[in-house]
């Protein structure tokens, strides 16, 4: 796992020009770089200066709440107190921020909670579903998830409408037990995923047995062991891709949560898995989204992610750091963020 390691440090400093594309999205970018150290078990060096950079990324309440993704406008603060109309914050930029500190042992002093759930209660659709940015754009359970996960993480559900969440999720269910991105979609590993983590984080307000029955449990624990082939597709008839493995067996941990199976289930091949991951490894270090391709920062972290998964029986991963599946944070981070948030 060295070259891994080299390859994340190189990423952290300095991001090649594939790159470019996302420039408004380098808070995403940071969280995989980052919680692939974490899990790696490397320590970084210049952490307070990488959180000033997280916290310039912040608007206050006054500004609508939550992260931007970067500072790409070229504008840290607004003088008025409207929502920025080509600035504004992101749901998804807002969920890897608050990650992104936990894993920099930020004190969160300097977190603004209630613009964070002001930013959530302004995105949600009449439907249930949430948007990324106020006004516009797509509305999918990707969001719904980040919104979820955000209200976890900061122990106040106030700024969802509960009831109308559950019931968009439930429509986002497919004949074959998988979810899609929304209503009648295909399913796929990576909604699947969203969707039963959202349920697992709003089991936390609504009793379990009403997020999903013992049918619907069924038939999605046997549409995800139909996942595996070596390593994970996200869809039927679909080559396997390194992300999956992550998304597949983070997906089946919430079920097993939200359906009380036993905690020893296993209908993964871990040794396969592992292989597979293995497999992809760049030349150089990195896990990439297939073998022979180049590697990329978000297919090396959800990669190292399944790999922390599997490590109790593929022997390639046995030195990696533990994870939260439902979260996706590496263990040690989640439980400083939650100390943290509680002296809030």
């Amino acid at each position: 796992m060295e070259g891994t390691a080299k390859f994340s440090f190189r990423h952290l400093e300095l991001l090649p020009n594939v790159y470019e594309s996302n420039d408004s999205a380098r808070l995403t970018l940071a969280f995989f770089v980052v919680e692939s150290l974490a899990i790696l078990g490397e320590s970084l060096e210049k952490a307070s200066e990488y959180c000033d950079y997280v916290y310039k990324c912040q608007l206050p309440y006054i500004n609508g709440g939550g992260f931007r993704g970067s500072l790409f406008m070229g504008k840290q603060e607004y003088d008025n107190d409207e929502i920025p109309p080509y600035d504004p914050s992101n749901l998804t930029m807002t969920y890897t921020a608050i990650l992104l500190l936990a894993l920099l042992r930020d004190d969160f002093s300097r977190l603004d909670v209630k613009g964070i759930i002001r930013s959530i209660e302004d995105r949600q659709k009449p439907d249930g579903s949430f948007a990324p940015i106020p006004s516009g754009s797509e509305s999918d359970i990707r969001l719904v998830y980040c919104a979820s996960a955000i209200s976890s993480l900061l122990g106040d559900f106030s700024g969802i409408d509960i009831p109308q969440t559950i019931a968009y999720i439930k429509r986002c269910r497919t004949y074959d037990g998988s979810y899609s991105q929304t209503p009648n979609g295909e399913g796929q590993g990576g909604t699947t995923y969203c969707a039963l983590a959202s349920l697992e984080l709003l089991s936390s307000q609504i009793p379990s047995e009403q997020l999903i029955s013992h049918k619907e449990s069924d038939e999605t624990l046997r549409w995800l062991s139909q996942r595996q082939i070596h390593g994970f597709q996200g869809r039927t008839n679909k080559d396997c891709d390194s992300c999956y493995s992550f998304w597949c067996r983070g997906a089946f941990e919430s079920l097993k949560k939200l359906s009380n199976l036993p905690d020893d289930l296993e209908i993964f091949s871990d040794e396969l898995d592992g292989d597979f991951l293995l497999s992809c490894s760049g030349k150089l270090g990195g896990i990439a989204k297939y073998p022979n391709e180049y590697p990329d920062v978000l297919h090396n972290c959800l990669g190292l992610s399944a790999l922390s998964m599997a490590k109790s029986r593929s022997s390639s991963a046995t030195t990696l750091k533990s994870i939260n599946s439902t979260i996706n944070i590496e263990i040690t981070a989640l439980e400083w963020l939650k100390s943290r948030i509680n002296q809030l």
